[in-house]
């Protein structure tokens, strides 16, 4: 049974509300992930922003959406995302539970660690801890259409594959757009992949159909030939003609992307089509049927799920994507009128907070909700950018345990295995020299490196540890190689680790 209200948007990160979301709740999940692209998206037309902001701040002057700040939910940059992904977006809890889940999967996803691309690892790690929700609250004739493209749609395939079972892997279709192309040296690319999967044998399927060829329609005049079978089922001589519904349609969907012109554009980033999310809905749904979109941006699945008279939960970080959804279904008409305000302007509800499972023991939603108190005690430490204040006894501990487990207890110094007791927070640029407290600055060394350490470069600590014969050669090649990369990161933690050791004159020479 669904435990959550039709015409939802929660504004959380999905791993804490699909936790609290029941088991065989969900008809269909369409979800539009991050793709591991390496790169960070922007606003792509914030005039139309900027045009929506407005029809807000009309509305709240004529006394709705009290104390709302525009401002802030519009901002030139609410709509952008990094789809760069390091060490700092793996936790051991989520490592932990793929593992529990199915050893063989995370022996998989360990043995692409050094071929993938760059981040593909934790990449995987984050999409693997949801694709195990997702498919715990799908209903056993449920059906999920994962959007990516040829960047890890084979790695995200081989993840499915394990988790629903080769057998239910239904098609890979392919969304292919044109638009303005750029000079490369290689085919422009112009596709995106939908992997569609089943939970089980039984599933929602209406059959869609497509205009039949012209060499078809020229054939056969658009009629379509058709076998006759008598009472008890035998087959009849000849055949008779009807009229084609057209062509059973394909797995390559030709659907032209939003043209910048188009009023459907809302200026986000990685906006998908209206027509791509109605025809997903319409072939896999019947009436009344729930459709959940985990990464609902600017809420396009939503949209179509409710032009379709489906039910739908939507879920996003974004705060604007409550007023998305609510500013396109004015658009559309799908609002009513202030004198007839639809079921849709009455009903439509923006939370933060997570639902609380109905089907479960409280022993286990005891469990659940320590789970999700760690994780956002870990999330808080991953957002930290800039801290002034030094973190608080609390704080360290939980960097301190998120570390260990990236570390796997190992030393960052002298690559030694040591009891938690051992190891120390340290900050790999000091505070001294401007370095943050964010998860990216920090490390565990053992007290002894920590003091050798001091306020210099790690680097300068190597040199120190092979010197004194407290490290093997082997051992500092090894350490070499790794702050030799990370002096190369393009982050701008990278960055600023390279300048500290330029201002100290230790540099990748020191290593050479």
């Amino acid at each position: 049974m669904l435990n959550v209200k039709n015409r939802t948007i929660f504004h959380n990160d999905n791993i804490h509300v699909l936790r609290g979301m029941n088991s065989k709740c969900v008809d269909l999940v369409y979800l539009d992930p991050p793709f591991n692209k390496n790169d960070t998206f922007v606003n792509s037309d914030n005039k139309r922003v900027q045009e929506i902001k407005k029809f807000f701040r009309d509305k709240q002057k004529s006394g709705e959406f009290k104390g709302v700040d525009f401002d802030l939910v519009f901002q030139d940059d609410s709509a952008a995302f990094s789809d760069i992904w390091n060490q700092n977006d793996l936790n051991e809890e989520y490592y932990k539970q793929v593992d529990d889940y199915d050893s063989r999967l995370i022996s998989y996803i360990d043995s692409i660690k050094g071929s993938c691309p760059p981040g593909g690892f934790y990449y995987l790690i984050y999409m693997t801890v949801r694709l195990i929700e997702l498919k715990r609250i799908l209903k056993d004739d449920g059906v999920l259409y994962l959007h990516c493209d040829p960047t890890f749609s084979h790695y995200l395939k081989s993840v499915l594959d394990f988790m629903f079972g080769a057998d239910n892997f239904r098609n890979e279709i392919i969304w292919n757009y044109r638009r303005w192309p750029a000079k490369h040296p290689d085919f422009q690319r112009m596709h995106d992949v939908i992997l569609r999967y089943t939970k089980g044998g039984d599933h929602a399927w209406n059959q869609l159909y497509e205009p039949l060829s012209e060499s078809t329609v020229k054939a056969f005049g658009g009629k379509q030939q058709v076998a006759i079978f008598d009472d008890s089922g035998h087959r009849r001589p000849g055949l008779t003609e009807v009229e084609s519904q057209g062509a059973p349609m394909r797995d390559v969907w030709n659907i032209g992307v939003i043209a910048p012109i188009s009023k459907e554009r809302c200026g986000y980033p990685t906006q998908k089509p209206l027509a791509l999310l109605e025809r997903i809905i319409e072939s896999s749904t019947k009436a009344d049927d729930v459709v959940l979109d985990p990464f609902c941006g600017c809420a396009t699945t939503c949209l179509a799920a409710e032009n379709l008279g489906r039910q739908w939960v939507g879920i996003d970080k974004n705060p604007q994507t409550y007023y998305m959804i609510y500013y396109r279904a004015w658009q559309s008409g799908l609002l009513g009128t202030e004198d007839k305000p639809s079921l849709l302007a009455n009903n439509l509800i923006q939370t933060e907070e997570p639902p609380a499972r109905s089907d479960i023991s409280a022993k286990e939603k005891e469990r659940l909700d320590q789970v999700a108190a760690e994780l956002e005690a870990t999330a808080a430490l991953r957002a930290r950018e800039k801290v002034v204040a030094r973190l608080s006894p609390k704080e360290k501990e939980a960097a301190k345990d998120l570390l260990y487990g990236q570390q796997a207890g190992i030393c960052a110094g002298c690559d030694i295995y040591m009891p938690s007791a051992n190891l120390t927070l340290d900050h790999i640029v000091p505070q001294s020299y401007g370095g943050d407290d964010s998860l990216e600055n920090l490390q565990l060394l053992c007290h002894r490196d920590n003091i050798f350490k001091s306020n210099r470069p790690m680097v300068e600590l190597l040199d120190r540890l092979l010197e004194y014969q407290l490290i093997g050669k082997s051992t500092y090649d090894k350490q070499a190689k790794h702050w030799r990369e990370y002096e190369k990161l393009s982050t701008k933690q990278g960055a600023r680790y390279r300048k500290f050791c330029q201002d100290h004159g230790a540099g990748q020479g020191a290593l050479a």
